[in-house]
C-alpha cells in the first residue's frame, strides 16, 4: 500500500513519475522513480520550481499517510520523511519554521488525498502485487477506472 499511495497521490496532483516498483524486503531501491529537478547553485527559486518541490514533498509523505491510516503507526516511511525534511529546508532557504509549515501543509494534503483515494490506492496495490512494477500510464488506467 505504501508504494501504491506514492503513485496514486502523484498521479492525482499531476506529479510526473516514471514507474512505481514494489521493492523486495531486502532491497534498498526506491519504490517510485521520478525525475528530480533541482536548482543549480545560486539559482533563484521561482513559482514553478516551488510548486514542483511542494508536490514532491506531498508525494513523499503519502507513504506515511497510508501507513498512519491503516496501521495507526508509521513503520516504513523514515527515508521519505527525511527526504521531505530535506526538500522543505531547501525550498525555504534553510528556514526551519518555514520548512516545518511547508511540511505541515504537504502532510495535510497527503493525508486528505490518501483518505479520498483509498479505493484507488488499494487497486494500484493489488496490481503491484501481481506485476511488481507499473508505469505512469498503467497507474492512470487503474486510478481513473476505479474513481467513484
Amino acid at each position: 500500500m505504501h508504494e501504491a499511495a506514492h503513485a496514486t497521490v502523484a498521479l492525482l496532483i499531476g506529479f510526473d513519475f516514471d514507474a512505481v516498483t514494489l521493492p523486495e524486503p531486502t532491497d534498498d531501491r526506491i519504490g517510485l522513480s521520478f525525475s528530480q529537478y533541482d536548482l543549480a547553485p545560486g539559482e533563484e527559486m521561482d513559482a514553478v520550481f516551488a510548486a514542483h518541490v511542494e508536490a514532491r514533498i506531498t508525494v513523499r509523505l503519502a507513504g506515511e499517510a497510508i501507513e498512519g491510516r491503516l496501521c495507526g503507526a508509521v513503520r516504513f516511511a523514515g527515508a521519505d520523511i527525511l527526504a521531505a525534511q530535506h526538500d522543505s529546508l531547501r525550498a525555504t532557504s534553510d528556514e526551519p519554521a518555514a520548512a516545518a509549515e511547508l511540511r505541515k501543509l504537504c502532510k495535510e494534503r497527503a493525508y486528505y488525498l490518501v483518505a479520498r483515494a483509498h479505493g484507488e490506492i488499494g487497486a494500484v496495490a493489488d496490481a503491484l502485487l501481481e506485476a511488481t512494477s507499473l508505469d505512469w500510464s498503467q497507474v492512470a488506467e487503474i486510478v481513473f477506472q476505479n474513481e467513484d
